[in-house]
């Protein structure tokens, strides 16, 4: 067992602890010492594994949402249950969700329009994610008509309104 780095201060309850342990591994046969030196670079191994498997899933799960797939798809592709990825997505930060009805979409958005959509959110009382939420669902709804009269986009396919008339 190795000392302590001497730039870094400990309390001395700790270092009470640390000299406990030494004397401990000092007063063990040198057979002894190998073996919980193995033992320890073992662990050590094994936690490296388990971290880099942790993140390879993390990466696979978080590139599959952002390119919009849900927790059901996400969980078939990376083979694991729909309620295990949103749990783990869940543990780190994001939200997946488990309906098909929701999908995700990542777009990049500039500084400025950042802090104008925050600036908004607060005089509207609630988060820049349910503010950008409410846009989306107020210029999308009925077709995106409020967007396509906002950017004059003229409607070339009926594909969608065939499907709601069926």
């Amino acid at each position: 067992m190795t000392a302590p780095p001497h730039e870094r201060k400990y309390p001395g309850w700790l270092l009470k602890i640390i000299e406990a342990k030494r004397r401990a591994f000092d007063a063990l046969s040198d057979e002894e010492k190998a073996a919980a030196l193995d033992a320890q670079k073992e662990r050590r191994q094994r936690a490296r594994t388990r971290r880099a498997q942790s993140l390879s899933l993390a990466s696979q799960i978080f590139k599959l949402h952002d390119a919009g797939y849900t927790a059901s798809e996400i969980a078939d592709r990376v083979g694991r249950r729909p309620w295990t990825i949103i749990h783990f997505a869940a543990s780190r930060g994001v939200f997946i969700s488990s309906s098909a009805l929701i999908a995700r979409r990542a777009v990049t958005v500039s500084r400025d329009r950042e802090d104008a959509l925050r600036r908004m959110a607060a005089d509207y009382g609630k988060t820049a994610a349910e503010a950008l939420d409410d846009l989306l669902t107020f210029s999308l709804d009925d077709d995106a008509a409020v967007a396509r009269r906002v950017l004059r986009v003229k409607r070339t396919s009926n594909a969608n309104s065939e499907q709601q008339g069926a």
